[in-house]
């Protein structure tokens, strides 16, 4: 089992919790790796993001069937289904969410064939929790261009 503090550079000062949730923008995170998976929905939720997961693409992609992510987190190396699969699937499920695809291996074949399909970003584990923040943001930024919503992120309200 991985130590989250070891895995990732954790930045308490940008995690102020949210008063409020702003249930338009779902987050998905899939990753067979519990520690992963509890941390990205803490930091985000913490964020005032509504955050479910799951542990295998089979769930992720059973959760995305009866519910609109705008932003799905997938690992790309995890046991039965890989996380390209997930990402094709997952795009005739749900073809406006923004896929993020995430490795803590060295399998870039796997991750540009992931972008070329359309992917919206990649990552690389450990990975630093600005970064996470960031791609989220504009994740969420290109679904509102896309769309025309105009949410405003949970933390910036007043």
């Amino acid at each position: 089992m991985l130590d989250a503090w070891a895995f990732i550079r954790y930045n308490s000062s940008r995690m102020n919790p949210a008063s409020e949730r702003d249930e338009s923008v779902r987050i998905l995170v899939i990753d067979d790796e519990q520690v992963i998976r509890d941390l990205l929905s803490d930091v985000l939720s913490r964020k005032g993001y509504c955050v479910d997961t799951a542990e295998d693409g089979y769930r992720g992609l059973e959760k995305a069937r009866g519910t609109a992510y705008r932003v799905v987190f997938t690992d790309i190396r995890m046991p039965g289904m890989n996380g390209l699969e997930v990402y094709k699937q997952l795009k005739t499920i749900s073809p406006d969410s923004r896929v993020i695809v995430m490795t803590g291996f060295g399998l870039q074949e796997m991750i540009n064939e992931a972008l070329a399909m359309g992917a919206f970003a990649d990552i690389k584990k450990p990975f630093d929790l600005d970064d996470i923040y960031e791609l989220v943001e504009r994740a969420i930024k290109s679904t509102r261009e896309q769309d025309g919503r105009h949410t405003t992120p949970p933390e910036s309200r007043t």
